[in-house]
C-alpha cells in the first residue's frame, strides 16, 4: 500500500519525484498529441472539425461535475475512514450517471444551439460522463497518495489508446465522429486503468460522510463547472453565431495559443491541489507556490512567445494552406496564454486552503463577462475575437492575483512582477531577434524547416543568455529543475546528516539563488 506523505518535507520530496513523472509523462504526451493533431488536421476537414468541437465541450462541462469535485474531499481532509470513500464512489457514480442520461435527452436542443449538426456526435460522447463517476474516486485516491507515477502511467496510456482509435477511424473516412470516438476511449481507458490500480469499495450511502461530500464538493463543483464554462463559453459563441468553419479556426488558434501551454501547465495542476493540501502551514504554501510561479514562467513563456514569433511559417507548413486562418489569431491567444500559466494552480490553492466558495463566485462573474464580452465582439471575426480575449485574460489575471492570491492567501501583488520580470524581458530579446530573421529568410525563398529551425535556434540561444547573466536566481531554479527531472528517483530520497537530522538536496543545491526553502 502507498503511505501517504505526512509532514511538510515529505510532502515536498514527494512533489520533487512526482515533478519528473508528471513532466516525462507530459512530454510524451505532448508529443502524441502534436502528432495526432498535425495527421487529423490533413484528415478532417474544418468544418467536420468544428462539429466534433461543440460534442467535446457538452462532455467537457457535463464531466467537470465528477472529476475531482465530490470526490475532492477525498484529498483535502487529513484524515479520512472507508465510510467517506464508499460514500463518495456511491455520490460519484450516481452523478456520473444522471449527467450521461441528461446528455443524451439534451443533444437535439443543444445541437440546435450551437448551429446544428452535431446531435449524434453529442449522444455518442455521452457515456463519459459515466465513465468518469466510476473515474473519480480511484484517481482521487491516487492523487491523494501523491502517486504521480502511476496517474502519470495512466494519462499516458489511455491517450496512446484514444489517439490510436481516432487516427484510425479518420483514416477510414469517419470525419467528425472519429475524434468523438477518440474521446470516448481515452476516457474508458483511464477509468479502466484507475480501477485495476485502486479497486474502489462498494458504494455505502451513509448521511454524515454524504453530507460532508456535498458540502464541500457541491461549491467545488459549481466553481470548476464555471470555470470550464469560462473557457469553452467563447467556443459556444462562435459556433452559434460564426459557423463550424470558422469554430474550427478559432478552436485550433486557442489551443496553439493557450491549450498547449495548458498541457504542459497540467504538470503543476495535477499536483497543485493533493501538495497544497498536505503542506503544513501557509508559510510553506506561499513559499512553494511562488518558486513553482517563477520557474513555471520561466519555461512556458519562451514557448509561447517562439510560436508568435514562428507561427506565419509553421502553422501552413505543418497543418496545410487550408488552416492558413488559424496564424493570426493564435498569436493573439499567446497573451492569454502567459496569463493562464501564471494562474495554474490558483483554485486548487483556493480550494486547499478551504475557500472553494471564493474559487466560486470568482468563476461565476468570468463567466457571465466572458461570454458576453464574446457575444458582443463575435460578429467582427475571430481575429477581432482573439485580441479582445488577450485583453480580457490580461484584466483578470490582474485581478485574480489582488482578490484571490492577495486576498485569501496573503501572495502580495509585488511578487507577480518579481516573478515575471525575468521571463519576460528575456521574451522581448527572443522576439527582437526571431521576428526579423524569419521574416528576412522568407523573403529570400527558404524552405520553411530550415527557417523555422535557425528563427526558433537564436531566438532560444538569446532567451536563455539573457535569462543567465540577467536574471541568475531565476536560472539557479531552472537548473535545478533540470537535476531533478534527470536524477534517479533513488537519489532524490531525503539523505541524513552526520548529526542524524535531515538534510534536503533541494535547500542545498538551490542555495546559490539564496532559496531557503525546497520547492
Amino acid at each position: 500500500m502507498h503511505k501517504e506523505p505526512s509532514s511538510s518535507r515529505e510532502v515536498k520530496a514527494s512533489m520533487l519525484v512526482g515533478v519528473r513523472w508528471v513532466a516525462g509523462a507530459r512530454a510524451i504526451s505532448e508529443a502524441i498529441g502534436f502528432g495526432s493533431t498535425v495527421v487529423l488536421a490533413r484528415l478532417i476537414a474544418p468544418p467536420e472539425f468544428g462539429r466534433a468541437v461543440i460534442a467535446l465541450i457538452v462532455a467537457g462541462v457535463a464531466t467537470v461535475l465528477v472529476t475531482n469535485a465530490f470526490a475532492s474531499l477525498l484529498v483535502q481532509q487529513k484524515e479520512i475512514d472507508e465510510d467517506d470513500v464508499r460514500a463518495a464512489v456511491g455520490l460519484n457514480v450516481t452523478i456520473g450517471l444522471a449527467l450521461s442520461v441528461i446528455v443524451l435527452a439534451l443533444a437535439e436542443p443543444i445541437s440546435t444551439l450551437t448551429g446544428g449538426g452535431s446531435a449524434g456526435l453529442i449522444r455518442a460522447v455521452s457515456p463519459v460522463c459515466f465513465l468518469a463517476g466510476i473515474n473519480a474516486v480511484p484517481a482521487a485516491m491516487l492523487s491523494r497518495r501523491l502517486d504521480f507515477r502511476r496517474l502519470s502511467f495512466i494519462g499516458v496510456l489511455a491517450q496512446l489508446i484514444g489517439v490510436g482509435a481516432a487516427v484510425a477511424l479518420a483514416a477510414g473516412g469517419a470525419g467528425a465522429a472519429a475524434i468523438v470516438v477518440g474521446a470516448l476511449v481515452t476516457q474508458a481507458a483511464s477509468t479502466c486503468a484507475s480501477v485495476m490500480i485502486f479497486r474502489p469499495p462498494l458504494p455505502r450511502l451513509h448521511l454524515e460522510p454524504l453530507r460532508r461530500l456535498i458540502s464541500f464538493g457541491a461549491p467545488n463543483a459549481a466553481g470548476s463547472l464555471l470555470f470550464t464554462g469560462f473557457q469553452n463559453v467563447d467556443y459556444a459563441v462562435i459556433g452559434a453565431r460564426l459557423g463550424p468553419t470558422q469554430l474550427a479556426y478559432y478552436y485550433r488558434a486557442f489551443q496553439y495559443g493557450v491549450g498547449y501551454q495548458a498541457k504542459i501547465s497540467q504538470i503543476l495542476a495535477n499536483m497543485a491541489f493533493p501538495v497544497y493540501s498536505r503542506l503544513a502551514s501557509m508559510d510553506d504554501v506561499r513559499a512553494v507556490r511562488s518558486r513553482i510561479v517563477r520557474v513555471h514562467a520561466a519555461v512556458i513563456f519562451p514557448l509561447l512567445a517562439g510560436y508568435a514569433c514562428l507561427a506565419p511559417t509553421l502553422i501552413p507548413w505543418m497543418l496545410g494552406e487550408r488552416w492558413a486562418p488559424v496564424v493570426a489569431p493564435s498569436q493573439f491567444m499567446t497573451v492569454s496564454g502567459a496569463v493562464t500559466a501564471v494562474l495554474t494552480g490558483t483554485g486548487a490553492l483556493m480550494v486547499a486552503i478551504g475557500r472553494p466558495g471564493l474559487s466560486l463566485l470568482w468563476n461565476l462573474g468570468h463567466f457571465v463577462f466572458f461570454g458576453l464580452v464574446v457575444y458582443v465582439v463575435a460578429p467582427l471575426g475571430i481575429v477581432t475575437v482573439a485580441a479582445v480575449v488577450a485583453g480580457f485574460y490580461l484584466v483578470q489575471g490582474l485581478a485574480a492575483h489582488w482578490f484571490l492570491l492577495r486576498g485569501a492567501a496573503g501572495v502580495p501583488m509585488r511578487d507577480l512582477f518579481s516573478e515575471l520580470l525575468g521571463p519576460c524581458t528575456a521574451c522581448a530579446a527572443l522576439a527582437a531577434c526571431a521576428v526579423p530573421l524569419r521574416w528576412l529568410m522568407a523573403r529570400a525563398g527558404a524552405p520553411p524547416v530550415p527557417t523555422l529551425l535557425v528563427a526558433g535556434a537564436v531566438g532560444s540561444l538569446v532567451y536563455g543568455v539573457v535569462m543567465r547573466y540577467g536574471f541568475p536566481a531565476v536560472w539557479d531554479d531552472l537548473e535545478l529543475l533540470v537535476r531533478r527531472l534527470l536524477q534517479s528517483e533513488a537519489a532524490q530520497v531525503t539523505p541524513r546528516g552526520p548529526s542524524g537530522t535531515a538534510v534536503d538536496s533541494a535547500d542545498v543545491a538551490g542555495s546559490r539563488a539564496g532559496a531557503s526553502q525546497a520547492a
